[in-house]
Protein backbone atom coordinates (compact mmCIF):
# COMPACT_ATOMS: atom_id res chain seq x y z
CA UNK A 1 0.00 0.00 0.00
CA UNK A 2 2.86 2.77 1.05
CA UNK A 3 4.65 1.40 -2.52
CA UNK A 4 1.83 2.17 -4.36
CA UNK A 5 1.14 5.58 -2.55
CA UNK A 6 4.97 6.32 -3.19
CA UNK A 7 4.82 5.61 -6.51
CA UNK A 8 1.52 7.80 -7.11
CA UNK A 9 3.29 10.71 -5.30
CA UNK A 10 6.20 10.32 -7.31
CA UNK A 11 4.08 10.11 -10.85
CA UNK A 12 2.44 13.02 -9.50
CA UNK A 13 5.26 15.59 -8.73
CA UNK A 14 6.86 14.01 -12.56
CA UNK A 15 3.06 15.06 -13.94
CA UNK A 16 3.03 18.19 -12.27
CA UNK A 17 6.46 19.65 -13.81
CA UNK A 18 5.69 18.21 -16.85
CA UNK A 19 2.88 20.59 -16.82
CA UNK A 20 4.84 23.42 -15.91
CA UNK A 21 7.08 22.71 -18.33
CA UNK A 22 4.26 22.76 -20.98
CA UNK A 23 2.90 25.74 -20.15
CA UNK A 24 6.47 28.02 -19.83
CA UNK A 25 7.00 26.24 -23.54
CA UNK A 26 3.00 27.48 -24.76
CA UNK A 27 3.33 30.59 -23.75
CA UNK A 28 6.81 31.65 -24.98
CA UNK A 29 6.17 29.75 -28.04
CA UNK A 30 3.33 32.36 -28.60
CA UNK A 31 5.90 34.45 -27.70
CA UNK A 32 8.03 33.55 -30.68
CA UNK A 33 5.13 33.38 -33.11
CA UNK A 34 5.24 37.70 -33.06
CA UNK A 35 1.23 37.31 -33.63
CA UNK A 36 0.15 38.32 -29.56
CA UNK A 37 0.98 37.05 -26.55
CA UNK A 38 -1.09 35.28 -24.11
CA UNK A 39 -3.27 37.46 -21.86
CA UNK A 40 -2.00 36.58 -18.45
CA UNK A 41 1.50 37.48 -19.68
CA UNK A 42 0.31 40.44 -22.18
CA UNK A 43 1.08 43.11 -19.18
CA UNK A 44 4.50 41.81 -18.60
CA UNK A 45 5.53 41.52 -22.22
CA UNK A 46 4.99 45.13 -22.66
CA UNK A 47 6.98 46.18 -19.74
CA UNK A 48 9.70 44.23 -21.24
CA UNK A 49 9.76 45.63 -24.67
CA UNK A 50 8.99 48.96 -23.93
CA UNK A 51 11.87 48.79 -21.25
CA UNK A 52 14.13 46.37 -22.78
CA UNK A 53 13.80 43.84 -19.83
CA UNK A 54 14.12 40.55 -19.49
CA UNK A 55 10.64 38.38 -20.12
CA UNK A 56 10.90 35.69 -17.99
CA UNK A 57 12.23 37.97 -14.97
CA UNK A 58 9.70 40.95 -15.75
CA UNK A 59 7.27 37.97 -15.83
CA UNK A 60 8.01 36.33 -12.44
CA UNK A 61 8.03 40.25 -10.82
CA UNK A 62 4.45 40.12 -11.95
CA UNK A 63 3.77 36.80 -10.82
CA UNK A 64 4.73 38.08 -7.40
CA UNK A 65 2.65 40.41 -7.10
CA UNK A 66 -0.52 38.27 -7.78
CA UNK A 67 0.69 36.19 -4.52
CA UNK A 68 1.00 39.45 -2.53
CA UNK A 69 -2.52 40.12 -3.78
CA UNK A 70 -3.53 36.38 -3.00
CA UNK A 71 -1.62 36.74 0.70
CA UNK A 72 -3.32 39.89 1.58
CA UNK A 73 -6.59 38.68 0.70
CA UNK A 74 -6.28 35.37 2.80
CA UNK A 75 -4.85 36.97 5.70
CA UNK A 76 -7.75 39.85 5.97
CA UNK A 77 -9.87 36.55 6.11
CA UNK A 78 -7.82 35.20 8.91
CA UNK A 79 -6.68 32.01 6.48
CA UNK A 80 -3.20 32.19 7.41
CA UNK A 81 -3.15 28.27 6.49
CA UNK A 82 -3.52 29.70 3.14
CA UNK A 83 -1.25 32.71 3.55
CA UNK A 84 1.22 30.01 3.25
CA UNK A 85 0.12 27.66 1.00
CA UNK A 86 0.65 30.82 -1.26
CA UNK A 87 3.88 32.03 -0.69
CA UNK A 88 5.05 28.47 -2.38
CA UNK A 89 4.09 30.01 -5.30
CA UNK A 90 6.67 32.33 -5.64
CA UNK A 91 9.67 29.27 -5.48
CA UNK A 92 7.16 28.10 -8.22
CA UNK A 93 7.29 31.15 -10.37
CA UNK A 94 10.91 31.50 -9.90
CA UNK A 95 11.13 27.72 -11.71
CA UNK A 96 8.42 28.45 -14.00
CA UNK A 97 10.23 31.62 -15.61
CA UNK A 98 13.55 30.33 -15.63
CA UNK A 99 11.95 27.48 -18.36
CA UNK A 100 10.67 30.99 -19.89
CA UNK A 101 14.03 32.18 -20.18
CA UNK A 102 15.27 28.81 -21.61
CA UNK A 103 12.72 28.68 -24.13
CA UNK A 104 13.44 32.37 -25.21
CA UNK A 105 17.23 31.36 -25.53
CA UNK A 106 16.17 28.93 -27.92
CA UNK A 107 12.91 29.19 -29.71
CA UNK A 108 13.76 31.29 -33.26
CA UNK A 109 11.44 34.40 -34.02
CA UNK A 110 9.43 32.70 -36.80
CA UNK A 111 8.65 35.96 -37.96
CA UNK A 112 12.05 36.25 -39.04
CA UNK A 113 12.22 32.10 -40.33
CA UNK A 114 12.48 31.16 -43.86
CA UNK A 115 9.88 28.68 -45.29
CA UNK A 116 6.55 28.08 -44.85
CA UNK A 117 6.66 28.68 -41.04
CA UNK A 118 7.86 32.10 -41.86
CA UNK A 119 4.42 32.55 -43.44
CA UNK A 120 0.91 33.89 -42.10
CA UNK A 121 -0.38 30.36 -42.26
CA UNK A 122 2.39 28.76 -41.10
CA UNK A 123 3.19 31.27 -37.98
CA UNK A 124 -0.82 30.20 -37.37
CA UNK A 125 -0.20 26.63 -37.63
CA UNK A 126 3.02 27.04 -34.94
CA UNK A 127 0.09 29.35 -32.80
CA UNK A 128 -2.20 26.55 -32.72
CA UNK A 129 0.56 24.12 -31.46
CA UNK A 130 1.57 26.70 -28.72
CA UNK A 131 -2.11 26.91 -27.31
CA UNK A 132 -2.16 23.21 -26.78
CA UNK A 133 0.99 23.36 -25.18
CA UNK A 134 -0.91 25.63 -22.95
CA UNK A 135 -3.58 24.14 -22.72
CA UNK A 136 -2.02 21.00 -22.15
CA UNK A 137 0.30 22.37 -19.30
CA UNK A 138 -2.93 23.93 -17.62
CA UNK A 139 -4.28 20.68 -17.48
CA UNK A 140 -1.45 19.26 -15.93
CA UNK A 141 -0.28 21.27 -13.20
CA UNK A 142 -4.70 22.12 -12.33
CA UNK A 143 -5.88 18.61 -12.05
CA UNK A 144 -2.39 17.11 -9.96
CA UNK A 145 -3.36 19.58 -7.22
CA UNK A 146 -0.34 20.58 -6.00
CA UNK A 147 0.84 24.41 -6.05
CA UNK A 148 -1.36 26.24 -8.28
CA UNK A 149 0.15 28.88 -11.05
CA UNK A 150 0.00 32.34 -9.93
CA UNK A 151 -2.02 33.50 -12.81
CA UNK A 152 -4.83 30.90 -11.44
CA UNK A 153 -4.32 31.60 -8.06
CA UNK A 154 -4.96 35.68 -8.59
CA UNK A 155 -8.31 34.71 -10.46
CA UNK A 156 -9.51 32.45 -7.82
CA UNK A 157 -8.80 35.70 -5.28
CA UNK A 158 -10.84 37.99 -7.58
CA UNK A 159 -13.45 35.38 -7.51
CA UNK A 160 -13.35 34.73 -3.89
CA UNK A 161 -13.46 39.09 -3.05
CA UNK A 162 -15.92 40.09 -6.06
CA UNK A 163 -18.23 37.05 -5.38
CA UNK A 164 -17.98 35.94 -9.03
CA UNK A 165 -17.81 32.67 -10.39
CA UNK A 166 -14.33 31.81 -11.33
CA UNK A 167 -14.96 31.53 -15.49
CA UNK A 168 -16.40 34.82 -15.41
CA UNK A 169 -13.49 36.19 -13.01
CA UNK A 170 -11.13 34.97 -15.58
CA UNK A 171 -12.76 36.57 -18.45
CA UNK A 172 -12.35 39.67 -16.42
CA UNK A 173 -9.10 39.02 -15.64
CA UNK A 174 -8.11 38.64 -19.37
CA UNK A 175 -9.91 41.81 -20.51
CA UNK A 176 -8.01 43.37 -17.99
CA UNK A 177 -4.61 42.11 -18.68
CA UNK A 178 -5.36 43.21 -22.41
CA UNK A 179 -6.52 46.72 -21.43
CA UNK A 180 -3.78 47.42 -19.85
CA UNK A 181 -1.47 46.09 -22.37
CA UNK A 182 -3.27 48.12 -25.02
CA UNK A 183 -2.60 51.39 -22.71
CA UNK A 184 0.55 50.78 -21.86
CA UNK A 185 2.14 50.53 -25.56
CA UNK A 186 -0.02 53.33 -26.66
CA UNK A 187 0.64 55.82 -24.08
CA UNK A 188 4.29 54.46 -23.72
CA UNK A 189 5.06 53.67 -27.61
CA UNK A 190 1.89 55.12 -29.16
CA UNK A 191 1.31 51.53 -30.54
CA UNK A 192 -0.43 48.20 -29.21
CA UNK A 193 3.02 46.08 -28.12
CA UNK A 194 1.73 42.18 -27.81
CA UNK A 195 -1.53 42.30 -28.91
CA UNK A 196 -3.23 40.68 -32.27
CA UNK A 197 -4.81 37.63 -33.39
CA UNK A 198 -2.51 34.94 -30.81
CA UNK A 199 -4.18 36.96 -28.05
CA UNK A 200 -7.18 36.18 -29.70
CA UNK A 201 -6.65 33.13 -30.22
CA UNK A 202 -5.68 32.14 -26.87
CA UNK A 203 -8.74 34.09 -25.03
CA UNK A 204 -11.21 31.70 -27.33
CA UNK A 205 -9.73 28.25 -27.92
CA UNK A 206 -7.34 27.20 -24.85
CA UNK A 207 -10.28 26.81 -22.94
CA UNK A 208 -11.30 24.47 -25.50
CA UNK A 209 -8.16 22.44 -25.81
CA UNK A 210 -8.16 22.32 -21.79
CA UNK A 211 -11.75 21.03 -21.73
CA UNK A 212 -10.45 18.26 -24.83
CA UNK A 213 -7.52 17.51 -23.03
CA UNK A 214 -9.62 16.58 -19.50
CA UNK A 215 -12.03 14.61 -21.83
CA UNK A 216 -9.82 12.12 -22.40
CA UNK A 217 -6.95 11.99 -20.22
CA UNK A 218 -8.41 13.65 -16.80
CA UNK A 219 -9.66 10.20 -15.45
CA UNK A 220 -6.01 8.97 -16.54
CA UNK A 221 -3.93 11.83 -14.96
CA UNK A 222 -6.45 10.95 -11.46
CA UNK A 223 -5.37 8.10 -11.47
CA UNK A 224 -1.73 8.23 -12.07
CA UNK A 225 -1.76 11.11 -9.08
CA UNK A 226 -3.99 8.99 -6.31
CA UNK A 227 -6.76 11.19 -6.91
CA UNK A 228 -9.23 9.44 -8.27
Amino acid sequence: MNQTKTRQNIQRGILYVLGLVSLAFGIMLTAKVNLGVSPIVSVSYVISEIGKFNFGNTTFILYCAFVAAEVLNHLTRKEKSSAVMDILQIPLSLAFTRFMNLYNAVLPDFSEVSGFLGTIPGRILVLCVSIFFTALGISLSVNTKLVPNPGDGIVKTIADVAGWEQGFAKNVFDGGCIGTSILLGLIVKRKIIGIGLGTVMAVFITGRFVALINHFFLEKIKRASGLA
